[in-house]
């Protein structure tokens, strides 16, 4: 096994963002990281040939996967490591692209830690800067069954979604202090690291939602395998919260959120 990362990104027509990403992970782990960029969406048709043009000039190696369609943001993952065996790679990352690396030595530190071996997936310090919040540890312990079924109702109403939406922007404003390290139920979406010991779990599977609700199907499939989640505070990152999603519109992405609750549910809690 490699003592290396790979890390899983979306292709959905953000060329700039991709490229952008690619560079500052070019400039602080090129020896660290390979990226894999799975085209979800690509309307100009010249995502391949972009990412030909950056490997040609930067050391950062990066593998280009095309579905032909969009297969959402887990199933990104779930895809990559079909075709790239984890066993190469110590940890993979599923992330955004709209992230920022405070720490230049980000990979460096991930790679020296020795977690124990009950530990599947490791969720850095996640901090907007745009709101002045930090965002993990995401969920501390299992969410409960009644919340499930009452979030998969509310997002099949666009009024309602959009007050929920409203009061947990809130909600999470008061979040301005950085928690210390510990054992959670689930990591952030927008940053998940497995190990390789839990990603070779997951080869065949397929997600059974476009996008949402990730971060469940993570913390039940750790659940699953006797694995745990850890929030790693010393390990930072920046979501400068750009996300492609926002292409979707309001009425769709609250229709992923309700189907991919439902899937959840149907699959852990039913």
């Amino acid at each position: 096994m490699n003592d290396k990362c790979l890390n899983v990104v979306v292709y959905y027509d953000n060329e700039e963002e991709i490229l952008r990403y690619l560079s500052e992970l070019d400039a602080i782990a090129a020896n660290a990281v390979d990226v894999c960029v799975v085209v979800n969406k690509d309307s100009l048709g010249n995502a391949e040939l972009v990412l030909q043009r950056f490997n040609e000039s930067h050391e950062l190696k990066t593998k280009c996967l095309l579905p032909n369609e969009n297969i959402g943001y887990m199933n990104a993952l779930l895809r990559s490591i079909q075709v790239f065996s984890p066993n190469d790679y110590r940890y993979v990352i599923l992330s955004n692209t709209d992230i920022g690396y405070p720490q230049e030595d980000f990979f460096q530190r991930l790679l020296a830690k020795q977690y124990a071996s009950s530990i599947g997936c490791i969720a850095p310090s996640v901090y907007a800067p745009a709101k002045g919040v930090f965002c993990n540890p995401h969920y501390q312990v299992r969410i409960p069954k009644s919340k499930i079924l009452m979030l998969r109702e509310l997002f099949k109403h666009p009024l309602l979604s959009s007050l929920y939406g409203k009061l947990s922007a809130l909600k999470k404003q008061t979040k301005a202090k950085e928690q210390d390290s510990c054992e959670v139920y689930s990591p952030h979406g927008c940053y998940m690291i497995l190990s390789s010991q839990f990603a070779k779990q997951l080869v065949g599977m397929q997600y059974g939602a476009v996008l949402y609700s990730e971060e469940s199907f993570i913390g039940e499939e750790l659940l699953k395998h006797g694995l745990r989640c850890y929030y790693d505070s010393d390990i930072k990152i920046w979501h400068l919260e750009n996300a492609v999603t926002g292409q979707l519109g309001s009425r769709t992405r609250y229709k992923y959120m309700s189907e991919s609750l439902a899937y959840i549910y149907k699959e852990y809690y039913a």
